[in-house]
């Protein structure tokens, strides 16, 4: 059983630790069962651009979107030490067993099973909460980059795990994520990209995740 989904968010893309947090998921990667979903980042931002400039139908922009995905997850694997880039979700769940970090392209998966609306409201957030819960992993991890300064909540607010209600009526995620969470009863924790120490301190010490994972 995979231990926990972690979720790298896109935008970890225009920022200066993305080196850095990758390299600490390497070595996570090695000592629990990891599968890493990629978010979209610049990719699905040029998706958007598109969207506006000709005016896309939904199905459209959601299928480009989750392309999108994939092509920051090579990006991803290729910055992340040991890993396999797949989007075989066997592979992903066999190459995370023998703790070696797995790079889910979510893809291949998501058109197969087609879960989700297809709707902007739909982001790698709720994909990459889909994915947990359709492995039955009760474990999430959002690492974001998103400035939250001028929203209600700040990161300092926030206790991993995350209390979902925290989340509610903010632009931290997308509508559709708790909503997930809840239906699958995930536990939720996030950290911030420009933190990349925090990735490694959550596995560390009393009460964090290591204390909750599957041994």
């Amino acid at each position: 059983m995979t231990d926990i989904i972690i979720k790298a968010g896109g935008s970890l893309q225009k920022g200066k630790h993305l080196a850095d947090i990758c390299r600490k998921l390497g070595i996570l990667g090695g000592k629990y069962r990891t599968i890493i979903i990629p978010g979209g980042g610049r990719f699905a931002d040029k998706v958007r651009d598109c969207d506006l400039d000709f005016n896309l139908d939904q199905d459209t922009s959601h299928w480009m979107a989750i392309l999108a995905m994939d092509q920051f997850g090579y990006l991803l694997s290729s910055l992340i030490p040991g890993s396999i880039c797949t989007e075989d979700i066997d592979e992903a769940k066999e190459y995370s067993n023998e703790y070696r970090p797995a790079v889910l392209l979510p893809y291949r998966l998501i058109k197969d099973k087609d879960p989700l609306p297809h709707s902007w409201d739909v982001t790698s957030d709720s994909i990459a909460a889909w994915i947990a819960g359709y492995l039955n992993t009760k474990k999430l991890l959002l690492i974001k980059s998103k400035d939250l300064s001028a929203d209600s909540y700040t990161y300092r607010d926030f206790k991993n795990p995350v209390d979902i209600e925290q989340l509610e009526n903010t632009d931290i995620v997308d509508p559709m994520f708790c909503r997930i969470i809840r239906e699958f009863g995930i536990d939720l924790w996030i950290i911030k990209g420009n933190c990349p120490e925090q990735l490694t301190g959550l596995f560390q010490g009393n009460g964090m995740i290591r204390d909750l994972l599957v041994t």
